[in-house]
């Protein structure tokens, strides 16, 4: 009873041998390469739905997010924070840092929301003007 195999380490089948081996291992390496092609085809289209659909699903959350009670409040608190040192201003210069913020802080924002107070709306559009 034979274990092993000792034919390759003859020496005119050693050359066979070889040959058997590379194209065993060339076998190998190209059904790996064929899985890993339809792994990057099955996840490529993913990457493709993810650039299409990413922008539409980030501006609907931020929407959401503007939509809520915490944002709008934050907006209120901040722009009325802005209003105080609007009038604690001393220097005209002070008052045009603060004016740009504030025209920068509501350009997208829409002021009829009920949470800003009409005296925040007033000064709001009185730097607009």
């Amino acid at each position: 009873m034979k274990i092993f195999n000792f034919s390759c380490f003859t020496k005119y089948s050693y050359i066979r041998c070889m040959k058997n081996f590379f194209l065993a291992t060339i076998a190998i390496l190209g059904v790996l390469l064929a899985i890993d092609g339809v792994a990057f085809l099955a996840t490529g289209s993913d990457l493709m739905f993810y650039q299409f659909y990413a922008p539409k699903y980030e501006a609907v959350r931020r929407q959401t997010f503007e939509q809520t009670r915490s944002f709008n409040e934050g907006m209120a608190q901040d722009l009325d924070q802005l209003r105080i040192e609007y009038s604690r201003a001393k220097t005209q210069d002070e008052k045009d840092v603060i004016k740009s913020t504030v025209l920068h802080r509501t350009a997208g924002y829409d002021m009829t929301n009920p949470s800003i107070a009409p005296e925040i709306r007033d000064f709001v559009s009185s730097l607009r003007k």
